[in-house]
This record gives C-alpha cells, sequence and structure tokens, in this order.
C-alpha cells in the first residue's frame, strides 16, 4: 500500500522554472521543486496550492495548475514503497527579483534545459527524467524509482490508470 503524503510542484514560465536549493532531507542541497506534505483533511489539490504560497509566496490567481501524476520510490530493496504527487503550474505573470533566500532554502529561475541536462549533479536525481514527461506530455504518469541509499539506481515511467 502506497502512502502519498507529499506534493511537489514545478513552476514554470517561458523557458524556465523556479527551482530550491534545499536546506534540510530529502535532497538537502539539491535543486529541486517547491512543494511539501499534506496537512490533516488537505487533498492533493488544496495542500500544493498552499504549499506553493508558503514557498514562493505566488498566489493561485498567478497561474493555472495542472495535476501530472505521481512519483514514487522505495529504497534499499525495501518493500516500502513513498508516493508523490506531481504538478506543473503554468505561470500567468511573475513578479520576483531572484534569488530568494527562505526558511526551506534559495528559490531561483533556473533554464528547464539546465536543470534536466543529465551531467547536472546538482539537481535532485530523478528530476531529468520526471520534467520532461511532466512538463512536455498530455497523460498521466507514474514514475517509480528505486534508490539505493542516496543513489538513483533506476526510473521506470509508466503510463498511470487513473
Amino acid at each position: 500500500d502506497i502512502m502519498y503524503k507529499s506534493t511537489l510542484a514545478f513552476l514554470v514560465i517561458d523557458d524556465k522554472v523556479i527551482m530550491i536549493n534545499r536546506n534540510k532531507k530529502p535532497w538537502m542541497g539539491c535543486w529541486n521543486g517547491v512543494g511539501g506534505k499534506l496537512e490533516k483533511g488537505e487533498d492533493k489539490t488544496i495542500s500544493v496550492i498552499r504549499e506553493i504560497e508558503e514557498e514562493t509566496k505566488i498566489k493561485k490567481e498567478d497561474y493555472d495548475l495542472e495535476y501530472k501524476g505521481i512519483l514514487t520510490w522505495s529504497v534499499d530493496n525495501n518493500r516500502t514503497i513513498y508516493g508523490l504527487y506531481i504538478f506543473v503550474c503554468k505561470l500567468k505573470k511573475l513578479n520576483l527579483k531572484f534569488p530568494i533566500k527562505t526558511s526551506e532554502g534559495i528559490l531561483d529561475l533556473k533554464e528547464i534545459n539546465w536543470v534536466i541536462d543529465h551531467n547536472n549533479l546538482g539537481v535532485s536525481h530523478n528530476l531529468k527524467y520526471i520534467l520532461p514527461y511532466a512538463l512536455y506530455k498530455d497523460e498521466l504518469y507514474r514514475y517509480h524509482c528505486l534508490f539505493e541509499g542516496n543513489t538513483l539506481l533506476s526510473v521506470d515511467i509508466t503510463l498511470l490508470e487513473e
């Protein structure tokens, strides 16, 4: 049984995406999307809207939100599978001056091609596989990642049957 307890959002404008260099685990010191844990009684959409505003101060009326599927992972051959919901936010406008230091980390606007470059070791290791699908495909996908410790062994991408 998979527990979905978190959201992950990619806020895009033109060919750029807002990323956060995280202060704490998971992915401490790596660039990632914004998001966080679902609070009691929240559904995935309410949660991601709240997290986006908390982490970036960007309000719901400033973007179009799209649900893009699920990211699941297991670590060290453990049977426990963790999961989160993935969203893409297409920003209508952006009035922030980057970089921005927050309690969660440093927010910055990065070129999408930089984020998904396979030689970029500073980004959460599975994003280069996930982001092209989330941004450029209409279908919903499940991205299942297998880790050994912090090392990404594989990413299995399948259409999500909803």
